[in-house]
């Protein structure tokens, strides 16, 4: 069954690390650099694992510095899309060595979504098409959400307070404040 997340290593005890100020420039910088800074501060502080497992691979081979970076932004979209109502998107999991499409549709029957992977390079995929209750799938996704804020504020406060970060981020999630997220 497909699942996703976030997790906190236990085994490392690091907290907020320091981050030298983080200049960005305008018309070349927008929230994509912010995630791909935290995703580096994620995989170096080895605090972080992301997870993926489904179609019959009980953990994908993935990290935080290029996997979780090509995947956070999508997944905020994809909660906004299943909150108005559209059932039908996709995840693209593009880093060398995963090249994987996830698509997402929903079920006519029930409330239900259909999940089906293609793989852009040869592999072995047990399950062709799986299956998750769309609260379910609103959920999880909602919790892999809040992780990323979570531990982004532990590891590295001033860059998911970053501008950049905070005004791409109200586009599709309504939140007054991303601490309420948390």
């Amino acid at each position: 069954m497909f699942q996703i997340e976030l997790i906190w290593n236990q085994n490392n005890k690091s907290t907020a690390f320091f981050i030298p100020p983080q200049e960005y420039e305008t018309g070349l910088d927008n929230h994509l650099s912010v995630i791909a800074d935290i995703c580096d501060v994620f995989e170096e502080s080895g605090c972080i694992q992301f997870h993926v497992s489904g179609f019959g691979e009980a953990l994908w081979r993935l990290d935080c510095r290029f996997d979780l970076c090509s995947v956070f932004d999508q997944i905020v979209e994809a909660v906004n899309s299943l909150e108005n109502g559209q059932s039908s998107f996709t995840i693209d999991f593009f880093e060398q060595g995963t090249e994987r499409t996830l698509n997402f549709r929903e079920n006519d029957k029930n409330d239900e979504i259909l999940l089906t992977m293609s793989e852009l390079l040869a592999g072995e995929c047990n399950s062709e098409t799986e299956r998750i209750a769309k609260h379910e799938l609103l959920e999880m996704f909602r919790e892999f959400i809040r992780s990323f804020l979570k531990f982004s504020s532990n590891l590295c406060p001033s860059l998911i307070a970053h501008e950049l970060f905070i005004q791409w981020f109200h586009q599709y999630i309504d939140f007054q404040d991303t601490s309420t997220m948390i």
